[in-house]
C-alpha cells in the first residue's frame, strides 16, 4: 500500500476524502458504463484520483467491494415500489420488473448478483419482503420456504445472465438494449427427426431473455397463488 507521507498530493488529497460511500458511488458509476465487464481497483483509483491500493484500506478484497456495490443496487431497485404490500402478487411483479431494470442499469455489478451475498439491511429487507408477500398468498412453511427459493433463484439467476449479455452486446457494438434470443436459431430442425421443435419453431424463436424473465415470474406467482389456495382449503 501507498505510504500516505510519499502520496502525490493528488493521492493524498482522494485519500483524504476517500469513503466506504463514495468508493461505491465511483464504483456504480463506473458499472453503468455501457460495456463495462467489471469494476476493478485500478479504474476506481483512477475515478477518484487515488491509488488504486488505497481502496483495501476501506474493503478488505474484492467481493467485500461487489457486495457493497450489490447492497446499493439492490436499495435502488427496492426504493422504486409503489405498490402496497397487500397486493402481494402485483407487489412481488413489480420487485422483479424493477430489480431486472435496475440490473440493466448497472449490469457490471448485476452480472455477479448470481453468486453474491451481501448480509446487508437492504438484502435482509428484499428477504422479507419476499416472505411475507408469499405468506399473503397462504403459504407457509417448507412450501413457503420452496416458492421463495424458486422465486429468488430465478430472479437473479436469469437477470445476471441478461445483464452479461447486455454487457456483451454493448461490447460487440450491438448495442446493449437489445432483446437476445433465448433459443438459437433452428432452421436445422426436421419435422422427423425433430417434430416437437419443428412445429413451435415460431414461437421459439419468438422467445428473447426479458419475455421469458416475464414468463417465469408470472408461472411462479400463479402457482404460488394456487397452492395458498389449496392450502386455505385443506387439500394439502
Amino acid at each position: 500500500m501507498t505510504d500516505p507521507a510519499r502520496a502525490t498530493p493528488r493521492e493524498a488529497s482522494g485519500s483524504a476524502r476517500l469513503s466506504r460511500e463514495s468508493i461505491v458511488d465511483a464504483g456504480m458509476r463506473i458499472a453503468a458504463r455501457p460495456g463495462t465487464a467489471s469494476v476493478t481497483v485500478r479504474d476506481l483509483g483512477r475515478q477518484l484520483g487515488v491509488d488504486p491500493t488505497a481502496i483495501y484500506r476501506h474493503f478488505r478484497n474484492k467481493e467485500e467491494l461487489m457486495a457493497a456495490l450489490l447492497e446499493r443496487l439492490i436499495s435502488i431497485a427496492s426504493a422504486r415500489a409503489t405498490v402496497d404490500p397487500l397486493h402481494w402478487k402485483s407487489a412481488l411483479t413489480e420487485l422483479a420488473d424493477n430489480l431486472l431494470a435496475t440490473y440493466l442499469e448497472y449490469p457490471a455489478v448485476a452480472a455477479e448478483a448470481a453468486i453474491l451475498s451481501t448480509g446487508g439491511s437492504a438484502e435482509l429487507d428484499g428477504i422479507e419482503f419476499i416472505l411475507s408477500c408469499l405468506g399473503r398468498a397462504g403459504l407457509e412453511g417448507e412450501e413457503l420456504i420452496e416458492y421463495y427459493q424458486l422465486f429468488s433463484s430465478h430472479m437473479l439467476a436469469l437477470g445476471s445472465i441478461i445483464a452479461q449479455a447486455q454487457i456483451a452486446q454493448a461490447q460487440s457494438g450491438r448495442g446493449g438494449d437489445v432483446e437476445r434470443a433465448y433459443v438459437p436459431e433452428t432452421v436445422g430442425a426436421t419435422h422427423s427427426g425433430h417434430p416437437a421443435t419443428a412445429a413451435h419453431r415460431d414461437a421459439l424463436l419468438a422467445l428473447d431473455d426479458f419475455s421469458v424473465y416475464r414468463t417465469g415470474i408470472r408461472m411462479i406467482l400463479d402457482s404460488a397463488a394456487a397452492a395458498g389456495t389449496a392450502s386455505a382449503l385443506g387439500e394439502r
